[in-house]
């Protein structure tokens, strides 16, 4: 293979490097986050965000994840994981869906 080519072949790798990746960035941004706040969650879910707080008093709801907060006496993070949000909703369909 002579230089020239060598050199060409080159370029169409990384022309065709730089285009897989911006496609895949493209790709991360289209989908949610993976750990939601209490905020998306409710939006997520079609309930409040005061729902969200009875369900987990209760021990019902999706499951929910306390994170550590930064260490200055914050009270701890709660997030959703986003897997858990749609197998929970899957099992648990609500009133206006079941009667549908």
């Amino acid at each position: 293979m002579t230089e020239l080519a060598l050199e060409q072949t080159r370029e169409e790798l990384r022309a065709l490097l730089f285009e897989t990746i911006r496609r895949l960035d493209e790709s991360a941004a289209e989908r949610p986050p993976r750990l939601l706040t209490d905020v998306q969650t409710a939006k997520y879910l079609g309930v409040s965000r005061g729902t969200l707080e009875i369900w987990r008093a209760r021990n019902y709801g999706p499951r929910c994840l306390e994170l550590e907060g930064r260490g200055d006496g914050e009270r701890k993070m709660i997030r959703y994981d986003i897997y858990d949000l749609d197998k929970w909703a899957s099992e648990h369909p609500r009133k206006k869906e079941r009667e549908a």
